[in-house]
């Protein structure tokens, strides 16, 4: 039997802190993780002064700024992610990163990433996955997200299954935090029927 390969989101939650995502490297490599997850994104393309938070962003922020500008606050520059993945080697423990648009996934692909994880915002954005399907990587991590069956199946297309078999679908809730009653880990027997490929939880 395989073993179950971790992966420790650290996403956002270095509060746009170079020090700070690096003790959380840390902190999940003494965890016994497998893996750390960054997002990498440029807040001015995901996001506008009008765009309205999530549900689970406002309970966290209260105060009348933008989505944008609280995103912004986030932000680490693309050079500290070079830094970050040369610490993750340094570690001994994978790197990984989610690029929210396609200026960011190019920029990891020059730093000679092999493997990359399409945040479940992103399953839709059709020009993303068919850049990354170009791209010959060793793995390709993809969470569902909101998204029905028909829309996984397409962004799997556009990223070149089912003849390539790099690709890993994760059941995912995007429900921050997610209840137990709400998780239904069974849809990952769905995913995996439905269109035979590895399949995980996010």
């Amino acid at each position: 039997m395989s073993s179950v390969y971790i992966i420790a989101e650290i996403g956002v939650n270095h509060n746009g802190s170079f020090d700070l995502a690096k003790k959380m490297v840390r902190e999940a490599k003494n965890c016994g993780a497998d893996a750390v997850k960054f997002q990498i994104f440029r807040a001015d393309r995901v996001s506008s002064h009008i765009s309205k938070k999530a549900e689970y962003q406002k309970k966290t922020y209260q105060d009348k700024e933008s989505q944008l500008d609280m995103i912004k606050k986030l932000e680490l520059q693309y050079d500290k992610f070079s830094k970050l993945r040369n610490y993750c080697n340094h570690l001994k423990i994978d790197f990984l990163c989610s690029p929210f648009d396609l200026e960011s996934a190019k920029y990891l692909l020059k730093l000679g990433v092999k493997n990359i994880k399409i945040p479940s915002g992103e399953i839709t954005n059709i020009s993303l996955l068919k850049f990354i399907k170009k791209k010959n990587l060793k793995k390709i991590i993809v969470s569902s997200g909101m998204a029905n069956l028909s829309e996984v199946e397409t962004a799997l297309i556009n990223l070149g299954w089912p003849k390539n078999r790099n690709i890993i679908l994760l059941h995912c809730h995007t429900d921050y935090p997610s209840h137990f009653k709400d998780i239904n880990l069974r849809a990952m027997q769905t995913l995996e029927n439905c269109f035979k490929i590895q399949v995980g939880y996010s």
